[in-house]
């Protein structure tokens, strides 16, 4: 739907593009590594009484890379789940003032985010925290936290920029 929240944006440069889609293949790849791991656990637990020796870390910390991987390339092409109960209820102009003020909002959030999570992979990695079964090093997720959520940042600033400077934002039409 036009000028709601889950509207692709079409403004990225190629290269941020590009870069979003890479991380999301990516994550993908390895989404389906966890989906292979987890059937094969499922047949050796139930099958064999036995299975794949933390598994649960191996999970929890995948599943942190495949979305924190995923989200800039998410946020780019408008693929975020979205709730448009208001989309042809409200007039165009309340859009083209409300977009800009959520992504500006989604931006501080998300380069908060990557900071913190930068100084955290940082902590992580000079103390040598890793998980306690496997001994995965910390500062993985941490890192990848840091560079999705950045990336996240860039992509909601960009959209911004770009769309002010290659075309007008388009908003849902004016009800009768």
């Amino acid at each position: 739907m036009a000028g709601s929240r889950s509207e692709p944006n079409t403004h990225l440069p190629d290269a941020l593009a590009r870069t979003g889609e890479t991380l999301a293949i990516i994550a993908g790849v390895l989404l389906a590594i966890l989906i292979v791991l987890m059937t094969v656990n499922v047949v050796l637990r139930y099958g064999f009484d036995s299975g794949i020796h933390g598994i649960l870390e191996i999970m929890q910390i995948g599943m942190v890379l495949v979305i924190f991987l995923g989200l800039p390339h998410c946020t780019a092409v408008g693929a975020h789940i979205a709730v448009e109960m208001l989309t042809h209820i409200l007039p165009a102009i309340f859009w083209r003032i409300i977009n800009p003020i959520v992504d500006i909002g989604c931006a501080v959030i998300f380069a908060m985010m990557g900071w913190l999570s930068a100084l955290r992979a940082l902590d992580a990695h000079e103390y040598g925290d890793t998980t306690n079964f496997l001994r995965i090093p910390l500062a993985l997720p941490w890192s990848v936290i840091a560079l999705g959520s950045g990336a996240t940042a860039l992509i909601f600033a960009g959209k911004l920029f770009w769309a002010q400077t290659t075309s007008p934002e388009r908003a849902p039409e004016d009800n009768p």
